[in-house]
């Protein structure tokens, strides 16, 4: 039966509507079950958008417009970077001893930091040693390194005030 006006035909008289997608046509199937499990994976951890960016080279901008559809950069490239971010944050979550990086890379040293990490080690055996020949005891050892002019002896005269010695 034709339509009895022409803004509103009937149901077999009008076309048939796709369902639109959110996704830009650059966005593969790989690449939206790629961004879909990364999303499924930060609603896992509990992490806002906000909280999710922080340890990552991407802004929260550039999230938003990955998980939206509207990313127009190397989608690969991103995806890679927030499954790597995924999977040190599952890792960190599942062992409560580690913190939370403040980047995800590999941390590489250099000799300089090889002599540091040393001298720090030293320093601490020394500090235990004092301590324990003057209290007996070294379980209430604190150790303060910063650089030169930021407060050590500022910290250092508050926790012998709070803590009586």
């Amino acid at each position: 039966m034709p339509a009895i006006h022409h803004n509103h035909p009937d149901a077999e008289e009008r076309e048939p509507v796709t369902p639109a997608t959110k996704y830009a046509p650059n966005y593969t199937p790989d690449i939206i079950a790629r961004v879909e499990t990364i999303v499924a994976r930060q609603k896992r951890l509990g992490l806002s958008d906000g909280k999710w960016c922080e340890a990552t080279k991407y802004n929260q901008s550039t999230w938003s417009k990955l998980k939206g559809g509207t990313y127009a950069g190397n989608l690969s490239n991103v995806c890679d970077e927030y499954e790597r971010h995924a999977s040190a944050l599952e890792a960190l979550a599942s062992n409560a001893n580690l913190r939370r990086p403040s980047k995800t890379f590999t941390f590489h040293t250099w000799p300089a930091y090889e002599a540091a990490a040393m001298a720090l080690q030293q320093a601490k055996v020394n500090a235990e040693t004092f301590v324990e020949d003057r209290f007996g005891e070294t379980k209430n050892v604190v150790y303060v390194v910063l650089r030169y002019g930021w407060g050590k002896d500022e910290i250092a005269g508050k926790l012998q005030k709070e803590f009586g010695g």
